[in-house]
């Protein structure tokens, strides 16, 4: 929120570095957690938030149409994140399934209009536009209001393929995945997902290690194929891990 951009495209930018976040409820942040179950409250928080974004982003100079038209859905998206999570987030609502659903149907004629709206293939680009819709595709009274195309079914599928092969995956479902890589019509989501289950395959118990570009203690710059058949001690860490830099000095020493 304090940065501030110069140069080309400066309002762009700024406005961007505004956006809120997905995962955190979108405009969830501004509304006290002990009030969510007011709903005349939410309703004017959401409606002032998302007019003033929408007049920011109206205001902006020198951008595409295609770009303009995103933006406002993702505005849009944002609005309905915000009502979605608001279950997660209530002390009074209850994020059991049975509660969120009831809830859901209270507000299911507010958010229909905009899922409708932001039901298109030209904004899946939009990160939040996916996790609204692959989050009413989940639930039996938000579902309804989606448009669903062969092309959301088949991110939706291939997410979750994905979201499975980042932990321990059976053979037989491997199977299912070459399948779906074989037959699926959406060539881009196809190499997107290709990668990961490349990566399954290089990192499965008994493959060859991938080639990575070590520094030896000495300075030396080493592939690790060079140590082949030798025992090696690589050390993994990050400055942003405390205990990582507390273990530094040892390290080192």
């Amino acid at each position: 929120q304090k940065s501030q951009f110069k140069g080309n495209r400066t309002g762009l930018n700024n406005y961007l570095r505004g956006c809120v976040g997905s995962y955190s409820g979108s405009y969830i942040g501004y509304i006290d957690s002990e009030r969510l179950d007011d709903r005349a409250l939410v309703d004017r928080v959401v409606d002032s938030l998302s007019a003033a974004r929408r007049a920011e982003l109206k205001a902006l100079k020198g951008i595409s149409v295609e770009m303009r038209e995103r933006e406002s859905a993702r505005v849009t998206a944002d609005v309905v994140n915000t009502y979605l999570r608001v279950p997660l987030y209530s002390y009074e609502i209850g994020d059991e399934p049975e509660q969120m659903e009831a809830y859901y149907h209270s507000v299911k004629d507010r958010i229909c209009p905009f899922i409708r709206e932001i039901s298109q293939d030209r904004y899946l680009d939009v990160e939040v536009v996916r996790d609204v819709l692959f989050w009413c595709r989940e639930s039996a009274v938000l579902k309804e209001c989606l448009q669903w195309t062969p092309r959301m079914d088949a991110l939706y599928e291939a997410a979750g393929w994905s979201r499975m092969m980042d932990g321990e995956i059976p053979a037989e479902m491997l199977v299912r995945v070459d399948t779906f890589l074989l037959h699926c019509p959406e060539k881009d989501i196809v190499t997107e997902l290709q990668i990961k289950r490349d990566q399954v395959d290089r990192l499965r118990k008994g493959a060859p290690a991938a080639d990575l570009q070590l520094t030896t203690p000495a300075g030396e710059n080493v592939m690790l194929s060079v140590y082949k058949g030798k025992p090696i001690y690589i050390d993994l860490w990050a400055t942003w891990c405390g205990s990582c830099l507390e273990e530094s000095p040892a390290f080192h020493r």
